[in-house]
């Protein structure tokens, strides 16, 4: 059996992600969806594959996938947001290279839309290592909308850290890290990313809190994820604000030129999400005493060195169920 576990925030998208696990699942000797979290417009229909498991009212992403944790018979288990919908093929693409190439946890990437400008700006700054032309090799870190792993990875690895609106999936998978275990990326295992952040405001909240919780992740695993020294002090993260959000928008629309270019009319709401994270980061960096800079993990973390990667790779923490989002 395999286990596909879906946190939910009242999606209106729900239905097409269900729509296409159904079409995925047809040809599965056994599967179960568990939809975990809120359904305020009755969207989630149960059957003989999906099972809605309800939580009264709203919860982190880190709790809904918790409580499916628990709940889940199979192995693997796949991580599936509610407004993703996977690509034809998603599901046997992350099975086959689970088994197959040995990974022990696999994630896909991320397509999207072009109906509005902001929800296209945040996802291309969000999913920059996660865009389908990108190459399929071991990754620092994967986000937890599109992933699958076997269930010795959750028995040995723990559940997620639910004090953490965003970057729970940073957490978890350097955790996994920190274990042994290697993170694959799958490009062809690809899903459509449709959140209902669609304006200046949702999006700009979004990164401001994506900052404030992915400080507190890179404090806490601070010799494997590597940030760079400018961002260890918070006064100089503000003071350079500007310049650090040109970095890296410039870099990312730079890495791949001809890719990128179909977002070029997006750079600067990218520039300015790239701001917004900056301010986050301040606001959740540890204050510092006569400009100390952030504590350090303890020394026996250090071994994990071996697959840093640059710290701009490291983006991509998701807070969409917030309940203030």
């Amino acid at each position: 059996m395999i286990s596909i576990i879906i946190p939910n925030l009242n999606s209106k998208v729900i239905p097409l992600t269900l729509e296409a696990l159904h079409r995925q699942c047809r040809y599965m000797e056994d599967a179960e969806v568990l939809v975990v979290g809120t359904d305020a417009l009755n969207l989630v229909k149960e059957d003989g594959l999906v099972r809605c498991i309800s939580t009264e009212k709203p919860v982190n992403a880190a709790t809904a996938r918790n409580m499916g944790l628990r709940k889940a018979k199979g192995d693997p288990i796949l991580f599936l947001d509610a407004d993703c919908i996977p690509a034809q093929g998603w599901l046997h693409t992350m099975i086959r290279s689970l088994r197959i190439s040995g990974a022990d946890i696999v994630g896909g990437s991320v397509l999207f839309y072009r109906k509005n400008l902001w929800t296209l700006a945040d996802n291309v700054a969000m999913f920059r290592n996660s865009l389908p032309f990108t190459p399929g090799r071991v990754r620092p870190f994967l986000p937890t909308l599109n992933l699958a792993f076997s269930r010795s990875v959750y028995l040995e690895v723990g559940e997620m850290d639910e004090t953490l609106t965003c970057s729970e999936d940073l957490d978890w998978t350097a955790r996994c890290r920190k274990k042994g275990y290697s993170l694959h990326f799958e490009p062809r295992a690809a899903v459509y990313h449709e959140p209902s952040r669609a304006g200046f405001h949702a999006v700009m909240k979004h990164w401001i809190l994506t900052g404030q919780y992915m400080s507190k992740v890179l404090v806490r695993h601070r010799e494997l994820l590597d940030p760079p020294f400018v961002i260890r002090y918070r006064w100089c993260m503000l003071g350079l604000a500007p310049l650090i959000a040109a970095f890296l928008a410039g870099r990312l629309f730079g890495s791949d030129r001809d890719s990128m270019g179909t977002y070029l009319d997006v750079f600067p709401l990218v520039y300015l999400a790239e701001l917004a994270w900056c301010w986050g980061m301040f606001k959740g960096v540890p204050k510092e005493k006569r400009g100390a800079a952030l504590p350090v993990e303890p020394a026996s973390d250090r071994n994990f060195r071996a697959c840093r990667k640059p710290f701009h790779s490291l983006k991509g923490g998701q807070c969409q169920h917030d309940p203030a989002v």
